[in-house]
C-alpha cells in the first residue's frame, strides 16, 4: 500500500513508565514489520531518564513535542494509534492493522486483540484494566475519544461507528503483578576476559530469539575439507521462515562465508532482509572461509584456535564478502563450532559486532580441541572490557544430579562408563542435558526445558539449529523427508507453546543491540 510521503500512520506513545519498559515499548514499535511510522512522545510525559533512553535511540521517526494537544496536531500519518508507554507491540501489529484499515473503506477504525502478560503467563483482560490500552488504529481526521478497553465490545460502542476488527492477539499490557525475578548469573571468566550478569531479564516477559548457523553443508562424521561449500539446503530456508513469521520471530541467520558468497545462499536471504522479516550475523568456518594458509585438522576447524592473524584476515574476509552481498556489517557473531577463542572477541568487536552467540552452556568440547564451557549458564553476560553482549544457546542441565559437579563433568567424557551414566541419568531423569533446539531434541523436552528455566526466572530464550537441516541428508537429525516434516512441526509446536501458552513474547534482535543500535535491520 502507498500513502505517498506520509507515514502510514502516527503513535501517540503516553503515560509515565519506568524507563525499562519505556526501552521495551520503542523496542516493540521500532522492531515492526512496517517500518513507515512515526513515534510521537509529549515531552511533559518524560522523566530525565526516560528522556536519556528516547535521544539515544537517535532515530529520525521518534519525535518529543511539548505535549498531548501537540503530539495531535503535528501528526503526519496516514492513520493515528495511541499506546500507553509500558505496552507492547506485537512484530506485525501495524502491518496486519494497516492492511485490514486500507482494505476496508467503511470502516475508520481497526481494533486490534489484547492481553495482559502476568508472571509470565498471558491472561485475559479484566474488566476494567489498568492501564487502558487504546488497541485500535484510526483514519486522521475520525479522531474518536479515548476508550478503555474493557472487551472489543466496550470500544466499538464508545466508537462511532464499528470498526473492523483482527483475530490475532497483537497487544500486551505489561501488568506489574508480580514477577519471580531472575537469578543472577555468576560471573566466570572465559579466555582471561570476565563474564558478568548483563541484568537484561528482570522486568522483561520470557522472550524467543531464534538463531540459525546458515553454512554450508558437509558430512558432520567425515573430516573437514575445503571444497565442502554447497549450499542447496538454502533452497528450503522459506520452509523454516514461515513457522517464525507466523509466529513474528524475526531470527538471526548467522552466515558462513559459502552462503555470503555464492548465488543460492544471497537469494535465499535477500529477499528476507528487504522485507525485515530477518536480520543476518556473521558465521566463521575456517575450513571454507580463506585464506586458506593452515592446516586442516579438528582442533583449527574452532575459529578460535587460530593464530590471532589468521582469524583476523578470516573475519575481514567473511564481514567483506557479507558487506558485497548484503551492504551491512552485521552487529552479531558466532564462531563455528562454538569455537570461541583468547582473540575472538576483540576481533569481531573491531569489525562492529555487539552481540556474540558463541557459548554452549554447560558444555565441555575439550576431548575435540575446542573450548571449555562449563561454567557458562544459559542468560546473558557482559564481557568486561569489550562492549560485548553474549548470549549464551538455551541448554542446561536438568535433575536431582544436575548440582553434583563430578557427576556433571562426565557429561562430555569419553569411555563406557561416562556413557552408560549419561544413557541411565537420561531414562531415569535424574541426570539429562537438554537443548532449545529441534535437532536431536523432542517437542516434549524442549517444553520441559522451558519450564525448567522459566521457573528459575530466566527470559531470554534462545532456540537454534543448522540451516542444512531443513533438507534430509544433511545433518544426523534429519535424514529423510519424514524427519524433516518432524523437524519443522517441532520447531512450529515449540513456538506456539512458548508465545501462546508460556504468554512470551517473539524475539526481536535489535533488543539486544545498544540503544543506538536498535534501528539495525529495520
Amino acid at each position: 500500500m502507498s500513502f505517498g510521503a506520509k507515514p502510514l500512520a502516527s503513535i501517540y506513545l503516553h503515560g509515565q513508565t519506568t524507563q525499562h519498559q519505556l526501552e521495551l515499548t520503542v523496542d516493540s514499535l521500532i522492531g515492526q514489520t512496517e517500518a513507515n511510522f512515526e513515534i510521537l512522545i509529549a515531552a511533559a510525559d518524560l522523566e530525565p531518564g526516560a528522556a536519556q533512553v528516547v535521544s539515544a535511540y537517535a532515530d529520525k521517526r521518534i519525535r518529543v513535542l511539548p505535549d498531548e494537544a501537540t503530539c495531535v496536531r503535528a501528526a503526519r500519518g496516514w492513520a493515528m494509534a495511541s499506546l500507553p508507554a509500558g505496552d507492547l507491540w506485537h512484530t506485525h501489529a501495524l502491518a496486519h492493522m494497516g492492511a485490514v484499515l486500507a482494505g476496508r473503506t467503511g470502516a475508520h477504525s481497526v481494533l486490534c486483540a489484547g492481553a495482559v502478560l502476568r508472571d509470565g503467563r498471558r491472561q485475559p483482560l479484566p474488566p476494567n484494566p489498568v492501564p487502558p490500552l487504546a488497541t485500535r488504529l484510526w483514519r486522521a481526521g475520525n479522531l474518536a475519544p479515548t476508550v478503555p478497553l474493557a472487551d472489543a465490545a466496550a470500544v466499538a460502542n464508545g466508537l462511532a461507528g464499528e470498526p473492523a476488527r483482527t483475530p490475532e492477539i497483537l497487544a500486551w499490557i505489561r501488568h506489574p503483578g508480580p514477577e519471580k525475578a531472575p537469578p543472577a548469573l555468576r560471573p566466570i571468566d572465559l579466555f582471561g576476559a570476565p563474564y558478568t550478569d548483563a541484568g537484561i531479564e528482570a522486568d522483561r516477559p520470557p522472550t524467543l530469539f531464534v538463531v540459525v548457523d546458515t553454512e554450508a553443508e558437509f558430512n558432520w562424521g567425515e573430516p573437514f575439507a575445503r571444497d565442502l561449500t554447497s549450499v542447496s539446503a538454502m533452497n528450503r530456508l522459506a520452509d523454516g521462515q514461515a513457522i517464525f513469521e507466523r509466529h513474528g520471530v524475526r531470527p538471526i541467520y548467522q552466515i558462513d562465508y559459502p552462503v555470503a558468497t555464492q548465488p543460492g545462499g544471497i537469494a535465499a536471504i535477500k529477499p528476507l532482509l528487504a522485507r525485515r522479516a530477518a536480520v543476518i550475523g556473521a558465521h566463521l568456518h575456517p575450513w571454507t572461509n580463506p585464506p586458506f594458509s593452515e592446516t586442516l585438522s579438528p582442533r583449527l576447524s574452532f575459529p578460535g584456535n587460530l593464530p590471532l592473524a589468521q582469524e583476523a584476515r578470516k573475519l575481514d574476509l567473511l564481514y567483506a564478502a557479507i558487506d558485497k552481498s548484503f551492504s551491512t556489517r552485521p552487529p552479531f557473531y558466532k564462531a563455528g563450532r562454538y569455537g570461541l577463542g583468547p582473540n575472538t572477541l576483540s576481533l569481531i568487536a573491531e569489525r562492529g559486532a555487539r552481540v556474540d552467540f558463541s557459548l554452549l552452556p554447560q558444555t565441555n568440547m575439550g576431548r575435540a580441541g575446542g573450548p571449555d564451557f562449563r561454567t557458562v549458564r544459559a542468560g546473558a553476560y557482559r564481557v568486561g572490557g569489550t562492549n560485548i553482549l553474549s548470549v549464551p544457546m538455551t541448554r542446561a542441565i536438568l535433575g536431582p544430579l544436575a548440582s553434583v559437579p563430578f557427576v556433571t563433568s562426565l557429561m562430555d567424557a569419553g569411555g563406557l562408563p561416562a556413557r552408560a551414566l549419561r544413557g541411565l541419568g537420561a531414562r531415569s531423569g535424574l541426570l539429562e542435558r537438554l537443548t532449545l533446539t529441534a535437532e536431536g531434541i523432542s517437542t516434549a523436552d524442549q517444553i520441559r526445558l522451558i519450564r525448567a528455566e522459566w521457573l528459575r526466572g530466566r527470559r531470554i530464550f534462545v532456540m537454534h539449529f543448522h540451516s542444512p537441516s531443513l533438507a534430509p541428508g544433511n545433518t544426523p537429525y534429519v535424514r529423510d523427508e519424514t524427519a524433516r516434516r518432524a523437524f519443522l512441526h517441532s520447531m512450529d509446536a515449540v513456538c506456539d507453546f512458548f508465545l501462546n501458552t508460556l504468554g512470551g513474547l517473539p524475539g526481536r534482535p535489535q533488543d539486544l543491540l545498544p540503544l543506538k543500535q536498535r534501528g539495525y535491520g529495520g
